[in-house]
């Protein structure tokens, strides 16, 4: 994303290594089946680890984050993370609720506990 929308043409990409010339050790190679633009690092070594780890970019520190899951996107293959549900938000909610109300209420709050997973993941990254 650059600017607020996806890359999908080398000259956006272009645009964004002007903008920001730390994104230069990035070339494109391929597309998403949505047409956006995917990347190759220049800086990864052939044992896949950063050059200059320290140094890395944000998009790589941050790599893979929840927002590839929301987005019906998931982990490239072979990249050693998976995403899987922690815990799921609607166990989490009955549980605060039920701390706070004297477990009154505890396992009646949803009428369809699987909409409640699927609507509201509770979700993070694990490595392989």
């Amino acid at each position: 994303m650059f600017r607020d929308k996806p890359i999908t043409s080398p000259e956006r990409f272009d645009l964004m290594v002007r903008e920001h010339p730390e994104f230069e050790r990035l070339v494109p190679n391929g597309r998403t089946t949505r047409g956006e633009l995917l990347f190759a690092c220049t800086w990864l070594e052939h044992n896949n680890t950063c050059r200059d780890y320290e140094n890395r970019l944000a998009v790589c520190r941050d790599y893979p984050g929840t927002d590839m899951y929301l987005s019906g996107a998931g982990a490239l293959p072979g990249c050693g993370y998976r995403f899987v549900f922690a815990r799921p938000f609607c166990d989490i909610l009955e549980e605060k609720i039920a701390r706070h109300s004297g477990n009154h209420y505890a396992g009646t709050i949803f009428v369809n506990r699987q909409e409640s997973v699927k609507s509201t993941p509770n979700i993070r990254a694990k490595e392989h």
